[in-house]
C-alpha cells in the first residue's frame, strides 16, 4: 500500500444529524417547559450525549460547514451552564434584557414564540449584551446606547473595510510564509512538514506575528458583519453590539490579554462551570487556591475543546489526529502557566518594593506579553497549518497579494 497523500482528505462518512439536533436540543430545553421534572439532568444528559455523537461524525470536507460545526461548542456550552447550574427558578429565573420587564419568560408559554426567540437568543449572545448575564470587560463606548442606527453603520462600515483590508494582508502573508515553495507557488507544500516555527529569530517573530494576527481580524470581521445586517434590519439596536475586542493598550500582562483584551465569549460558561467545580471539591472561594484551580481547569477546557474542534475540519490523509490536537491543546495550559507565573513575579515586586508601579512597567509588560505569546502560538499554529487552514484565502479578492509577493519566501 502506497504512502498516503497530503493532496487527499480523510473520508467524512459522519451525518450532520447529531449536529442539528444538537442545535435543537439547545433551543428545545431552553424554551420548554420551566417545571420540566429533572430539567437539569435532562439537559446534562441530552447535550452531552448529543456533543459527543455529534464529535464522532464528521460529515463533511467543505471547510467553511465544517468550521461552522466545529465552532458550535461555545454555544452548547453556554446552554448546559445556564439551565444545568441556573438558579432554583430555572434560567427564566436568572435570564432577561435590562430594557423588559424582570423574569419575563418565567410567564411566557413553554416552546410559545416570545421563548423560542428568548432561547435563540440566550443561545446566540455568548457575552449577554444588556442582558441580565452581561460579562465583565466589555468594551465600553460613549455613547452607543444613544446612536443612531445610521451613524451606527457608518462607524462600523468604516471598521469593516479596515478589517477586511488587514485580514486580506494577514491571509496572503500566510500563504506566503507558510504555503509558498521556493518558487512562490502556494499549494505544493506538503502540510505535515509545515511549521509556524523558524530557527531564525526575524522570520520567526514575523511567522508569530502572521498567524496570531488572522484569528483576531477575521474573528472581527464576522462579528462586524453581522452586526451591519442586524442594525441594518433592525433586528438589533446599535447598543447591542459594543466591539468584540478590547484596546491593545491594556494588554500589559497576559492575563489582561486574555481577560480584557480578547473576546470574552466563554467567561460565563467557563467562570460558572469552574466556579461550580471548587465548590463541589471543598475549596473555598477568594483564596489563592480557588483562583489557580479555576484558572488553570478553564484553560484546560478550553484547550480540550479547541483541539477537539480541530477533529472535525477536513484533515489531509497523512496526517493523524494527534499532529492537529496536541499542539493546539497545550497552547491554553501554556497561557495559564505564563499568568501563574506573571501573578508571582508581580506579588513578589510588590511584596518587596512597595505598591507603587514604576513608569517603565507598562513597556515591560508589553514586551512580556509579546514574547510570551511569540513562544507558544506555535503550538497551535502549527496544528492549523497541517489541516492547509490559509492556504486558500477565504476572501473573494485580493489587493494585498502583489505587495506580499515582494517579500521573499522564507
Amino acid at each position: 500500500m502506497g504512502a498516503l497523500s497530503n493532496k487527499d482528505l480523510h473520508p467524512a462518512n459522519g451525518s450532520i444529524i447529531p449536529h442539528l439536533l444538537l442545535l435543537a436540543a439547545q433551543l428545545l430545553i431552553l424554551a420548554g417547559p420551566r417545571q420540566l421534572p429533572g430539567r437539569r439532568i435532562v439537559a446534562a444528559t441530552v447535550i452531552l450525549t448529543l456533543a459527543v455523537v455529534a464529535q464522532c461524525n464528521r460529515f463533511t470536507n467543505n471547510p467553511g460547514l465544517a468550521n461552522l460545526f466545529a465552532l458550535a461548542w461555545p454555544h452548547w456550552l453556554s446552554a448546559l451552564e445556564k439551565t444545568v447550574f441556573a438558579s432554583p427558578g430555572g434560567p427564566e429565573n436568572d435570564l432577561w434584557r435590562i430594557d423588559r420587564a424582570t423574569r419575563e419568560a418565567i410567564a411566557w408559554p413553554a416552546l410559545g414564540w416570545r421563548k423560542i426567540k428568548w432561547a435563540v437568543t440566550i443561545v446566540l449572545n455568548l457575552r449577554g449584551i444588556r442582558w441580565s448575564y452581561q460579562v465583565k470587560n466589555v468594551p465600553p463606548v460613549a455613547g452607543l446606547d444613544r446612536m443612531s442606527r445610521t451613524r451606527f453603520l457608518i462607524w462600523r462600515l468604516t471598521e469593516f473595510g479596515l478589517v477586511i483590508l488587514m485580514a486580506d494582508l494577514v491571509s496572503q502573508m500566510g500563504r506566503r510564509l507558510f504555503f509558498s515553495d521556493a518558487a512562490g507557488v502556494v499549494g505544493t507544500l506538503d502540510s505535515k512538514y509545515i511549521t509556524v516555527s523558524d530557527h531564525r529569530l526575524g522570520w520567526s517573530f514575523l511567522k508569530a506575528l502572521t498567524f496570531g494576527l488572522g484569528p483576531y481580524y477575521f474573528i472581527n470581521m464576522q462579528y462586524l458583519v453581522v452586526s451591519i445586517v442586524a442594525v441594518a434590519l433592525g433586528i438589533s439596536r446599535p447598543s447591542d453590539w459594543p466591539p468584540l475586542f478590547g484596546k491593545l493598550k491594556e494588554a500589559t500582562t497576559v492575563r489582561n490579554f486574555w481577560g480584557i483584551f480578547w473576546h470574552q465569549m466563554l467567561r460565563r460558561s467557563l467562570s460558572t462551570i469552574t466556579g461550580a467545580f471548587v465548590d463541589v471539591v471543598g475549596i473555598r472561594r477568594g483564596t489563592n487556591a480557588s483562583s489557580y484551580t479555576q484558572l488553570w481547569l478553564a484553560f484546560t477546557i478550553s484547550g480540550a475543546m479547541h483541539a477537539l474542534s480541530q477533529l472535525l475540519m477536513p484533515r489531509p490523509a497523512n496526517i493523524t489526529p494527534s499532529e492537529i490536537v496536541i499542539g493546539i491543546f497545550l497552547f491554553f495550559p501554556c497561557q495559564a502557566a505564563m499568568i501563574t507565573a506573571e501573578d508571582f513575579v508581580i506579588w513578589l515586586w510588590k511584596k518587596r518594593l512597595g505598591l507603587r508601579t514604576p513608569r517603565w512597567a507598562p513597556a515591560v509588560g508589553y514586551a512580556w506579553v509579546v514574547c510570551a505569546l511569540w513562544f507558544s502560538l506555535p503550538f497551535a499554529g502549527d496544528a492549523m497549518v497541517r489541516l492547509k487552514m490559509g492556504e486558500v484565502s477565504p476572501l473573494p479578492f485580493t489587493l494585498a497579494a502583489p505587495l506580499v509577493r515582494l517579500i521573499p519566501v522564507p
